[in-house]
């Protein structure tokens, strides 16, 4: 059975029994946090759980040069994106650790042991091309059959960005509000009714 760990940018490392290495052993790591929150009793009470990422460890042999062994290391240093592939199957990990032991009986390879981590991957969103709005949507779904006026679909609109005049000012009433202003008697104060400041 061979054994590959597929990088999405360092290539794929295969590990098999007879020409390249091999796993050892497989393990892995499924844990949760539970949130706590005392209350003055001295009890506590829980209100969450939340997984933790899926954490996975391999040891292993490689053999015959240092080949795999100088892959597994690009991995881990350019954070690549993996999937493993053996008796187990994980997809979305990094490397988290990565050791390494030469010995005496192992000349041409060395001992290793990876731990990886599930990450997970979001995406943005995007309008695709050709794609229709969802204002245009909405307005497409107000018109169709069956919808009421106080639906859900209505159109979108946007009165909070028009001023409206509900009444209409006559130009009688506009020319008696001028002369009332234009007919005062008298001018403004001469001087300041408090004097100014003036530090002294």
């Amino acid at each position: 059975m061979a054994y590959t760990l597929t990088g999405e940018k360092c290539g794929t490392v295969r590990l098999d029994p007879s020409t390249t290495g091999l796993v050892v052993t497989e393990s892995v790591q499924r844990s949760s946090k539970v949130t706590t929150n005392p209350i003055e009793s001295g009890s506590d009470i829980n209100d969450h759980v939340v997984n933790d990422p899926i954490k996975f460890t391999l040891t292993g042999i490689t053999i015959n040069g240092d080949g795999q062994a100088a892959i597994l290391r690009r991995m881990w240093k350019e954070n690549d994106i993996l999937e493993y592939v053996g008796r187990n199957r994980i997809a979305s990990c990094v490397i988290t650790s990565y050791k390494s032991d030469a010995n005496a009986k192992n000349k041409g390879g060395s001992n290793f042991t990876l731990q990886l981590q599930v990450i997970n991957r979001t995406s943005s969103e995007y309008v695709a091309t050709g794609a229709q709005l969802m204002s245009a949507q909405d307005a497409d779904a107000s018109k169709a059959s069956g919808v009421s006026s106080g639906g859900q679909t209505k159109a979108t609109t946007a009165d909070g960005l028009h001023s409206t005049v509900s009444e209409t000012i006559s130009s009688s009433a506009y020319a008696g509000y001028v002369a009332a202003y234009s007919t005062r008697s008298g001018n403004g104060p001469a001087t300041r009714a408090t004097p100014s400041y003036s530090a002294a």
